[in-house]
């Protein structure tokens, strides 16, 4: 699971460079916040009711960051939170976490603040599936949604 991770990470930063390189001049040649409101209105039509995922984000200054977080979603709120992987215990809680919705929504500000530069989504459901944020040391990094499935 940990090479998972690292091919992803590799993938994120090998967009974030070549984004870097393609555009010094001139606005995105990449509109996300179209490219979200899209996505969204694809999960909205087929996203479950209630479900989970894992979680991990990288380079953010978070006390989680770099562990994979399972997040189990009910109606339109995360309800529990655990550390899947091998590590020093956490002290989290469910409002850490976003909902997809919250996902979005937050992921829609970085990419009308101009601080998103990558973002790949689930090609069935429409959710994010990974994205990078630049923004001061402690605000760059990336987030990885994966395994997310309907739960009872």
């Amino acid at each position: 699971m940990r090479h998972v991770w690292r091919v992803r990470a590799l993938a994120v930063t090998a967009l974030l460079a070549v984004a870097a390189c393609s555009n010094t001049s001139g606005p995105p040649a990449i509109d996300y916040l179209a490219l979200l409101t899209a996505q969204q209105a694809k999960w909205s039509t087929v996203r479950p009711a209630n479900y989970a995922y894992d979680y991990k984000l990288t380079g953010f200054f978070v006390s989680f960051a770099d562990r994979t977080i399972h997040v189990a979603v009910r109606g339109d709120t995360v309800r529990t939170v655990a550390a899947i992987d091998a590590g020093p215990a956490l002290t989290i809680t469910p409002a850490m976490f976003p909902t997809m919705d919250a996902l979005f929504s937050t992921l829609a500000g970085h990419a009308r603040n101009g601080t998103i530069n990558a973002v790949e989504f689930d090609v069935a459901l429409g959710y994010p599936k990974g994205y990078a944020i630049s923004g001061p040391a402690d605000g760059s990094g990336a987030g990885f949604v994966t395994g997310l499935v309907s739960i009872p």
